[in-house]
């Protein structure tokens, strides 16, 4: 993990053919970049699974911003938070005026999330932007490890307390479990590979950035010792032009 590298954004300012580089059509102003349509496609499944268990496009965007994009911690949290928060508002607001009100229960468990969401969103984000991304990380996985093991306590998958047919839940438990981490290796592989691209693009970046500078200086002196010379030469003709009687 220490050895992992990582980029502050998608698009890196100073190297705009990692951005660039993944552009399939280009016509006219418009263009459609592989990149884009992975996270459009990320945000899309993540609201599906909002729509189904109340939290999931927090999650997609994370996991693909920081496994497949190779995108730090510190950048990835932020920006999971605040497009869980609109899509929270979205999907809230045409419940109540689209499709006939909110249900109750909803209500209070909307006033249970207000205070811890507007003041813990806010304040875990301050404190992760003071702290290296190795501590982001390793908060992310305990918090992850938890709920995990809370939710195995709490639900029991193996009883008859939650449900009549205990087999079949932690049979379908289990696959959604492995099935989950054979994605996320894949994607974590996928995200090697494409570091190693934009390695070497940034290396292509480099050299063709230091040719230019060359060049530019080459062609800069080259262009005051012509002036030099011209110089020189004025200088002799005014000299020999003054000599003569």
């Amino acid at each position: 993990i220490r050895k992992r590298k990582v980029s502050l954004v998608l698009a890196p300012p100073h190297y705009p053919i990692i951005w660039q580089s993944a552009t399939l059509v280009r016509v006219g102003r418009f263009s459609l970049n592989w990149k884009a349509c992975v996270l459009v496609a990320t945000g899309f499944l993540g609201g599906i699974f909002s729509s189904i268990s109340g939290s999931g496009i927090d999650i997609c965007s994370f996991a693909c911003l920081t496994l497949f994009f190779r995108v730090s911690e510190k950048t990835a949290t932020p920006t999971s938070v605040i497009l869980m928060a609109i899509n929270t508002v979205v999907g809230f607001l045409y419940r109540e005026y689209g499709m006939g009100g909110v249900e109750h229960d909803a209500w209070g468990y909307f006033l249970v999330c207000v205070p811890i969401v507007c003041f813990g969103a806010p304040l875990g984000s301050l404190v992760g932007s003071h702290v290296h991304r190795l501590v982001l990380a390793w908060a992310v996985y305990l918090t992850d490890t938890v709920q995990l093991v809370g939710a195995l306590a709490i639900v029991k998958p193996w009883t008859d307390d939650k449900t009549d047919t205990p087999v079949h839940l932690t049979v379908s438990s289990a696959a959604i479990f492995v099935s989950g981490v054979v994605f996320f290796y894949l994607l974590q592989m996928g995200g090697e590979r494409l570091i190693k691209v934009n390695e070497k693009l940034e290396a292509s970046w480099v050299a063709k950035d230091w040719d230019e500078k060359k060049q530019s200086k080459t062609s800069s002196t080259m262009e005051e010792h012509k002036q030099k010379e011209v110089g020189v030469a004025v200088v002799r003709a005014e000299t020999e032009f003054t000599a003569l009687p």
